[in-house]
């Protein structure tokens, strides 16, 4: 305590000096890192920076001023009194501060990695609770020095954050011996806020509202009093949640079938488009050959637990949190109708799907829907998936043909990538390590990285032709759905982010695929497939036919029937929503000729009430209309004129005037 008594100078309502030098510390940081990120969206020195500069400055001055108005407000009265409750709380305020500066400057490599900052990441670790903590990470795939390594620094960030608030308040206190009056500090507060809403307010018409977003979106710490109109078009609108799964599935009546083909579906992790091809995966290439594809295989998701609901539940995963947390709504339509029909539902997964809630949500509680699976412990990736493959050919040949769906997961194509064990990767030069920041992806690192992934694939493609193998030994390959996927794609910094979950580029969410239906000719579609659709696909071969049960439609009426049905989304559209959303919860709409990038006003869907179109590419990701593109005016008419048509496509919205 000796430390805080009275300077006798001009007091902080009480006549102690201010921890001037944390506040200076921190308002430095901000400054420095909120620098770092403003080079990034702006890139030139215009008037846009000059503006995004100084909001950056009344940003800091906020934050220094608050901190200062409220250690005014902890410091007690009259000088000399402060109690041991307001001298801890003093503490922890202080050491708070300290350690908002460190986790800022963990934030640039977070985000430089990631394309998504640290809170972000807290957020995604912690989705399932502290006790799923280790199925995030796994999911994540994460290699144990990070996770080692970023204990290491949280724990040492802590630590020095405490000791360098104690040490800043005695150093400020005893040399530097400046006050500041709490109500200085709160002027300073009300005037820095008054600041930046006056300059917002001032400079609106005149800033790229693209560019500002990009900031608010970016930046640490951003906030604005005025919101950048960065829209193509904006509409206010309510959400339509369709009835509980378990509702609807009681709903639904069904007649014993004829015949019951087995069904086998394969989820590949991270399994992009352009990795399906002779030289890379001749195996599924030549399976491919003799299947239906499509040039546009859209998942539902870019993230893994988005595009599972996707397939199995037929439904979009816009209200998968709202599912995860019902119970009403867990175990797959599609699932429970077969099950109902007879069929029994086997798992083999490499990846532990307690992550956020997929087996509860997908199969059941507590994998209800299941009448076999199979996890193995192994701690090596590629070995579980040889486990796998190993355990389903098995089954595969004991199990009588007939009444049967195999689900198998494998996870080596995950980030980091990794390969068996006798297993020589064909692609060189390796990335020895899978961690690079977006600075330090140069062409060959992109490269390197890319090899690495590619032999992960090339490793996939022999344990999927020992499963196709099994599948044609035990007589079934012409009598079955046999369905080969991945989840998502994967990025490589083709369009700024790497891995998945981070955009909504064709990186992402054009996925590898291809489907063998019993009884039909190979034939590649020219048109956009949804991964919604693959239940109701398999469904309708059994009789199914009821609408309303879900929303996919099966590829036999979307297009075999010349894609004239009245289902919920016509025959040229797909939805992919997006896993990682920062401030605000994103999707796309992939046509026949281009995709639309949309967005809700919040990160929580249901608590949304405006849509807005933010972007409009091709399918080959060259930018249409951004806000910057010199034909935008004329590209921006045409979409006006087409918005009734594409809110139609949305069904889980009730269009309202805006």
């Amino acid at each position: 305590m000796a430390d805080y008594t009275s300077t006798g100078s001009s007091p902080l309502a009480c006549g102690r000096a201010a921890n001037v030098v944390l506040w200076a510390a921190l308002a430095s940081t901000s400054i420095l890192v909120g620098g770092y990120f403003l080079v990034r969206v702006y890139r030139h020195l215009d008037a846009d920076l000059a503006v995004a500069v100084f909001e950056l400055v009344g940003r800091t001055a906020v934050l220094t001023s608050a901190g200062l108005a409220l250690e005014g407000l902890l410091d007690g009265e009259p000088a000399g009194a402060m109690g041991k409750g307001r001298w801890i709380a003093l503490q922890a305020v202080w050491a708070g501060a300290m350690l908002l500066c460190f986790c800022l400057w963990m934030d640039i490599a977070i985000f430089a990695f990631a394309g998504y900052h640290l809170t972000t990441g807290a957020r995604i670790l912690l989705s399932g609770g502290l006790r799923a903590v280790r199925q995030s990470i796994e999911a994540v795939g994460v290699a144990p020095w990070m996770i080692a390594a970023g204990v290491l620094a949280a724990g040492t960030a802590v630590a020095a954050a405490a000791y360098l608030a104690r040490l800043t308040g005695r150093f400020s206190a005893r040399a530097v011996r400046i006050t500041v009056k709490r109500r200085t500090a709160f002027q300073a507060l009300l005037l820095s806020v008054a600041a930046i809403g006056a300059l917002e307010v001032v400079s609106y018409d005149v800033r790229n509202p693209w560019l500002w977003e990009r900031e608010m979106r970016s930046v640490p710490l951003a906030f604005s009093i005025v919101r950048p109109e960065a829209d193509l078009a904006s509409f206010r609108v309510s959400l339509r949640r369709p009835p509980p799964a378990q509702e609807r599935a009681a709903a639904v009546a069904v007649r014993s079938p004829e015949a019951k083909p087995d069904v086998f579906i394969f989820m590949i992790e991270s399994l992009r488009k352009d990795a399906v091809n002779p030289a890379l995966m001749p195996r599924l290439s030549a399976f491919a050959a003799d299947a239906w594809t499509f040039e546009h295989p859209v998942t539902t998701g870019n993230a893994t637990h988005y595009s599972w609901y996707g397939l199995f539940c037929a439904e979009p995963p816009i209200f998968y949190d709202a599912a995860k947390a019902s119970p009403a709504e867990h175990g797959s339509v599609p699932l429970t109708v077969l099950r109902r029909l007879g069929y029994r539902i086997h798992l083999f997964a490499t990846p532990n799907l307690a992550y956020q809630g997929i087996q509860d949500v997908v199969f059941g509680d507590g994998g209800s829907l299941l009448d076999t699976r199979f996890h193995p412990e192994s701690q090596d990736v590629a070995e579980r998936d040889r486990a796998v493959v190993a355990e389903f050919a098995r089954i595969v040949a004991a199990q009588p043909r007939g009444g049967g769906v195999f689900v198998v997961a494998l996870d080596s194509t995950h980030f980091d990538y990794s390969w068996g064990a006798g297993f020589d990767p064909p692609y060189k030069p390796i990335a020895a390590r899978t961690f690079a920041l977006r600075d330090d992806v140069d062409a060959w690192t992109r490269e390197a990285l890319r090899n690495r992934y590619r032999d992960a694939v090339a490793w996939m493609d022999l344990l999927l032709g020992q499963a196709l193998d099994a599948i044609r030994a035990s007589g079934r390959m012409g009598s079955s759905y046999v369905i080969v996927t991945g989840d998502h794609g994967e990025a490589f910094w083709e369009h700024g982010s790497g891995t998945h979950g981070t955009d909504l580029s064709r990186e992402q969410v054009e996925v590898g695929f291809a489907m063998k239906v019993p009884g039909a000719k190979p034939r590649h579609f020219d048109g956009v497939f949804s991964l919604l659709d693959v239940m109701p696909t398999v469904l309708h071969r059994v009789g199914f036919r009821q609408a309303r049960a879900f929303e996919g439609v099966p590829v036999q009426a979307r297009l075999l029937s010349g894609g004239g049905m009245a289902g919920p989304l016509a025959a040229r559209a797909a939805l992919t929503f997006q896993g990682v959303n920062e401030r605000a919860y994103r999707f796309a709409l992939t046509t026949r000729d281009e995709r639309l990038l949309f967005e809700l006003d919040q990160r929580d869907p249901l608590a949304s009430r405006r849509l807005s179109l933010k972007r409009v590419t091709d399918l080959a990701d060259a930018s249409l209309v951004d806000g910057e593109a010199p034909d935008a005016a004329g590209v921006y008419d045409q979409l006006l004129r087409q918005m009734p048509r594409i809110m139609d496509e949305l069904p889980f919205f009730a269009r309202e005037t805006r």
